[in-house]
């Protein structure tokens, strides 16, 4: 099925100051919040007429500003209560996910990818090697793939719960695509990727993973959030969310695919771009990090005794780490160790759990969370983002066969 960006939605009693009476059924409640899902994510263009943003990095952008909502409990009309801020634990860590999912859709090397990629059938002119590189760069495809549709998955079973716990538990079970409203279910389909997508996120039906995940929540809530008695079964939650989004999601739609293997082979190559997540709302790698990037380069060149001195004959000044500067509890970024192989679960979960655990550090003291929340506001802002014009015709899976 071809990929159609414009959708309607589902129509309710237009007649005005009538009544209709509704059974909300379990299937109505989960059709109400997917379509939500990517109403969030699409430019009103009419009545009942939307757009999907079809800029990668736009769209990036607002899931990470949905994220960072739900986890400051800013969306009301979602559920929010801003006296639970904290209790959906992994939202806060996954904005900065996508705020780095945008920030690699935006970088020289990506831009550069896409533009190669347009050529769809110079792979098979090629020799195997250089076909490999043409490959890496479609990945970047690949990549908006996994940001869009893990968001599909994951933020109507949060709505869910935020907008009542009861449904969630009494419907939790009956979430299936396949269910949904006819207008809704049709609308999914035709969302880039779904062809492939949906089957691989196995209709968003429930998993372990979720179920045990949204058990922490009732503790969670009445210990408050981010005291120390709840923050033991926050971390928990995290990282049960963590293996859906890494193993049930990523590793299905996007790790799998042949794509995004060479483009993880070539980054290991050349080692750009750099593997890394800062807990900022800047795009850019923090000063302090780079140096001591630099700094690892130039052990390895010196044998170690004379690296600072080498780095201060350059010219480069030392600069004030963030943890300093802001009386962190630690550095509030990470890199990936060097031998992870990104397409391979095991490899890469390693230091998904490592950034966990970082993540968890920093939000178990006040002022360093106070810091992360600062830039999690910065994040909430870019709901609106968008960018006038057409992406080329060969983003968004136009096939829909990707």
């Amino acid at each position: 099925m071809a990929t159609n960006l414009t959708f309607s939605t589902s129509q309710t009693n237009q007649t005005p100051k009538s009544c209709h009476s509704e059974k909300c059924t379990c299937n109505t409640f989960w059709s109400i919040l997917q379509q939500t899902s990517y109403i969030k994510l699409s430019n009103k263009t009419g009545n009942n007429q939307y757009r999907l943003e079809e800029f990668y990095e736009q769209r990036a952008r607002r899931i990470a500003a949905i994220y960072a909502r739900i986890y400051l409990e800013m969306e009301k009309e979602s559920g929010g209560n801003p006296n639970l801020k904290g209790r959906f634990y992994w939202m806060g860590l996954g904005a900065f996910a996508s705020k780095t999912v945008a920030a690699t859709l935006n970088s020289w090397v990506t831009t550069t990818g896409l533009w190669a990629a347009r050529f769809q059938n110079v792979s098979k002119h090629l020799p195997k090697w250089a076909a490999r590189y043409h490959d890496a760069a479609k990945s970047a495809h690949i990549f908006a793939k996994g940001n869009l549709w893990l968001f599909m998955d994951v933020a109507p079973w949060h709505w869910a719960w935020a907008l009542s716990p009861g449904s969630f538990e009494q419907c939790k079970a009956s979430r299936n695509v396949s269910n949904y409203v006819a207008p809704v279910k049709k609308a999914l389909n035709a969302l880039p990727w779904a062809s492939t997508a949906l089957p691989g996120v196995k209709g968003f039906k429930l998993t372990d993973e979720i179920r045990k995940a949204f058990q922490e929540l009732p503790l969670i809530e009445n210990l408050k959030p981010n005291s120390e008695n709840a923050l033991p079964y926050q971390i928990k939650h995290l990282k049960l969310i963590a293996v859906q989004e890494q193993k049930n999601i990523l590793q299905s739609i996007c790790w799998n695919h042949p794509w995004m293997r060479a483009g993880a082979e070539v980054q290991r190559q050349v080692d750009i771009p750099k593997t890394f997540i800062r807990f900022h709302s800047s795009y850019e790698e923090e000063p302090y990090a780079v140096y001591l990037q630099r700094l690892k380069e130039r052990l390895k060149e010196s044998g170690g005794s004379h690296a600072v001195e080498s780095y201060k004959r350059n010219g480069i000044l030392l600069p004030q780490a963030e943890r300093v500067k802001y009386r962190l509890k630690e550095d509030p970024f990470s890199y990936a160790p060097d031998n992870m192989k990104a397409e391979e679960y095991d490899s890469r979960m390693k230091w998904i759990l490592d950034v966990a655990d970082k993540y968890h550090n920093l939000m178990s003291d006040p002022k360093s969370r106070e810091y992360i929340e600062r830039h999690l506001q910065t994040i909430a802002g870019w709901i609106g983002s968008t960018k006038k014009g057409k992406a080329h015709e060969s983003w968004n899976d136009p096939q829909g066969n990707q």
